[in-house]
């Protein structure tokens, strides 16, 4: 510190308001005692200092002793023109209509779901809203209908009908749109198979190339309809033509394609037909119409020259577009080709005993081996079964093998009779229709049921078998 002699100074202000004065230290002055007013305002704290003192501002206030209130509306903080009021560290801010928040920075929303009719678009103000209106509405919600049929849209004689927020033109035929434009009734193109068409006023017209007819050109004439083709020909439908398809067996004098025959000497290039079945040829304009009868059975006709018609003798029949072929007995097929195979039929003995051998227009029955019988021939022409050839093995003997050699003896049950053997005897227990003591004997004629064919005569024996061998006279 200074000494007590040395003369006072004076101080400039501090920033930190208070004052420094060096002072003797005898004469330290006190400026905060409790018992004087305190020099600080609003709150402030009051600190001493040398020869001077010094305030602690509570916030909002400012100033050597805190007598200043700050304004904090200064920083014009309100937005939007809110009016703001200044308060102890503080301010608030009054909003004018329309706006919110603290500084009443937000606008508030003034659109709601019902605000616009009619589909009309809210667009939000400033405390208020306006509408967008969709074609045909108007007002301030949107909420009128406009009347578009007022300024008369609809040209050419058009009838404006008005609807909710549009309105449609009802046009005389041949106008679209608002009758303003003319209809192209020939696109897209309603003519068919290459015709022209031409468009007029409310309609169009097809111009149709040769061979279609009706409104679009869409019907080809049937050159067909009036039967052209002869003798079963078939008509072909052309375009604006038509052509014989002839059946096999005819055809047609066509100068060029025949070098020879009746229709030699006719025109270059000219068509003539010849009447049914003669050599007069006529001359024709109609085309190919098939009236030539061609005989299919002369080794001349077709490609196949060189092989009979038909085969193994068998005797052709020409027909109309075609031949047909008389088979010889024991050959079948379109040509006679295949041989009638007897043996399909299983005419040989059913238990298996036997072979069918086929032979022309006939078959054999064989015995296999191990099984013996009597062989008689054929029986292509035997129709009773009693009198079957049977085959029958070593031990058994009888029409149907029904006897047997090693308990019967000599005795021999004919026309499918039994043999039971005892152990006195043995008998024969006979078929019906037959009797004896080996049922040789009929009860009645089997001659009554006529069982020869071909003008065939019936005869009775005894022996069956030697019957049915002179039926086919074998």
């Amino acid at each position: 510190w200074p000494s007590s002699s040395a003369p006072h100074r004076a101080c400039s202000p501090d920033p930190s308001s208070f004052y420094f004065g060096f002072v003797n230290q005898a004469h330290l002055n006190a400026f905060c005692l409790s018992s004087g007013p305190d020099p600080c305002h609003n709150g402030g704290s009051c600190s001493d200092g040398v020869d001077s003192f010094f305030c602690d501002c509570l916030a909002g206030f400012q100033g050597q002793k805190c007598e200043e209130d700050i304004d904090e509306c200064s920083s014009n903080p309100c937005k939007n023109g809110a009016n703001c009021t200044d308060c102890v560290n503080s301010y608030t801010c009054t909003c004018p209509s329309g706006f919110s928040g603290i500084h009443c920075e937000h606008n508030t929303p003034d659109c709601t779901e019902s605000s616009c009719f009619n589909g009309g678009t809210c667009v939000d103000g400033i405390n208020t809203f306006t509408c967008v209106c969709p074609p045909g509405f108007t007002g301030i919600y949107c909420e009128h209908d406009i009347n578009e049929c007022d300024s008369k849209p609809c040209f050419n004689g058009g009838t404006c009908q008005d609807s909710y927020g549009t309105y449609k033109c009802t046009c005389p035929q041949g106008y679209t749109g608002y009758c303003e434009e003319q209809v192209d009734e020939c696109s897209p193109n309603p003519c068919q198979n290459r015709a022209t068409c031409t468009d007029y006023l409310g309609g169009y017209s097809c111009e149709c190339v040769a061979g279609y007819h009706g409104v679009n050109c869409s019907e080809e004439i049937n050159e067909c309809l009036s039967h052209p083709c002869q003798n079963g020909g078939t008509c072909i439908d052309l375009i604006n033509t038509y052509k014989c398809s002839c059946p096999r067996g005819t055809q047609v004098c066509h100068l060029g394609s025949v070098s020879h025959g009746p229709c030699s000497g006719l025109p270059q290039d000219s068509q003539a037909t010849m009447a049914p079945f003669s050599k007069a040829c006529l001359s024709s304009s109609a085309g190919v119409h098939c009236e030539i009868n061609v005989d299919d059975c002369s080794p001349s006709s077709g490609p196949d020259t060189l092989t009979p018609k038909c085969f193994n003798n068998g005797k052709c029949l020409d027909r109309v577009g075609g031949y047909s072929c008389l088979c010889l007995p024991g050959f079948v097929g379109e040509r006679c080709e295949g041989d009638v195979n007897e043996c399909l039929s299983n005419p040989c003995d059913m238990r298996g005993t036997q072979n069918c051998v086929q032979r022309i227009n006939d078959y054999e029955c064989e015995c296999r081996p191990g099984y013996t019988g009597e062989s008689h021939g054929t029986l292509s022409h035997l129709r009773l079964i009693d009198y079957l050839l049977w085959c029958c093995s070593q031990g058994l003997d009888g029409a149907t093998c029904e006897n047997d050699l090693r308990s019967c003896g000599a005795l021999r049950c004919l026309n499918g009779g039994t043999c039971v053997s005892t152990q006195k005897s043995s008998k024969c227990l006979c078929r019906p229709g037959f009797t004896g003591p080996e049922c040789e004997f009929p009860s009645s004629s089997p001659c009554h049921s006529s069982p020869c064919y071909n003008q065939g005569t019936c005869q009775f024996a005894k022996e069956p078998r030697s019957i049915g061998t002179a039926l086919v006279g074998r």
